[in-house]
């Protein structure tokens, strides 16, 4: 008989408040249902979230002195999967249907991931500067605080290693965590959020709901405390969720990072660069985004589309393409060492960066 696995809220497993179930069937036997999962609905998702606001309220996890503490959490947190590596690379294969040894693959990738992020504890650091004014000497001083409540909305094809790309830098800047599995392989996912529980996460920081886009998705999405949305999908979903994410009171300050293709980060220091159009199409042409402030842009000069943009003029007007152009190749394997080191970067930033106000 198939497992019933559960949402985690508050650090449990719980089923949906309408009790419903669906399976998780194992794609190499169609014949073998891996595990029952609930389906969540709108009310789920407000549950979740008036977790996560209840534990960013009154426990010590948003606390901007107390980064050394969650890097030791995430760091417990990756010895406990490291422990339980290889069942977990089981049940992922089950689910996802990727053999044995890229479900290991994945799961080192996971490990090695949070063990990075966990090294950032007590340097999350602000500054303290000094000025004069006539006379007088003025202290200036500068803090990264977290920005609040985060969604992290996860793919069928890597929900491991894109789990650690976005829930790790989240949980190490202090923020709080729901996560919405892709359907068709939320198993590993749920468990693994059981486990950053069991290495020390209070209740209600890391949550995840599974569900329908439509109901719990777009709840998600759309409610007024997310602060920010990290997505790995579709041009189409990376388009709608940009569109929700923009309407005026529904989620504020949030911004959309739609990972379908790895973004180049550039730094405020030398954003000035923007501003010559050669720059931006080398940038462009190399299949990657520009991050700046709160704006994203993918385009290329090889007629891919654009799955968002919000400042076009960033962007070479020979650049706009077509919406039915193909998409690109999968530049990810290339740059993802790249792309970790510049969320190092981001996180660090005070004005645009991916996790900080």
């Amino acid at each position: 008989m198939a497992e019933t696995f559960g949402m985690i809220l508050d650090g449990r497993q719980v089923p949906a408040l309408e009790g419903e179930t669906f399976p998780v069937v194992n794609p190499a036997n169609t014949d073998e249902v891996v595990g029952l999962v609930p389906r969540g609905g709108r009310e789920d998702v407000r549950r979740a979230v008036d977790s996560a606001l209840n534990a960013l309220e009154n426990t010590w996890w948003p606390k901007i002195y107390e980064s050394r503490r969650r890097g030791r959490v995430l760091q417990r947190f990756a010895e406990l999967v490291d422990a339980r590596k290889e069942e977990l690379a089981r049940l992922l294969t089950r689910e996802q249907g990727k053999v044995l040894k890229e479900s290991i693959g994945e799961l080192d990738s996971l490990i090695n991931t949070f063990d990075y992020y966990s090294g950032f504890g007590g340097k999350l650091t602000g500054t303290v500067t000094y000025t004069r004014d006539g006379e007088s000497v003025i202290k200036v001083e500068t803090r990264k605080e977290p920005i609040g409540l985060c969604a992290a909305i996860l793919p069928f094809n890597f929900p491991v290693s894109l789990y650690a790309w976005k829930v790790a830098p989240a949980l190490m800047a202090g923020n709080a965590v729901i996560i919405k599995p892709a359907s068709t392989a939320p198993l590993t996912d749920i468990v693994l959020t059981q486990m950053l529980h069991e290495a020390g996460v209070p209740a209600g920081i890391a949550n995840l709901v599974t569900g329908p886009a439509s109901s719990a998705g777009e709840e998600l999405i759309r409610h007024p405390a997310v602060k920010k949305i990290a997505l790995t999908g579709s041009t189409s979903t990376g388009k709608h969720i940009y569109a929700a994410a923009a309407v005026p009171d529904t989620v504020g300050s949030a911004a959309v990072l739609v990972e379908e293709s790895t973004p180049a980060v550039v730094a405020a220091t030398v954003r000035h660069l923007l501003a010559d159009d050669a720059f931006r199409t080398e940038l462009v042409a190399a299949g990657r985004g520009v991050v700046a402030d709160h704006s994203l842009a993918r385009a290329s000069a090889r007629s891919w589309p654009m799955p968002v943009f919000a400042d076009a003029e960033m962007l070479p007007s020979s650049l706009v393409t077509s919406p039915e152009a193909a998409p690109p190749p999968d530049i990810a394997t290339l740059t993802c060492c790249c792309a970790l080191a510049a969320l190092v970067v981001a996180c660090l930033r005070k004005r645009w960066a991916c996790w900080y106000k």
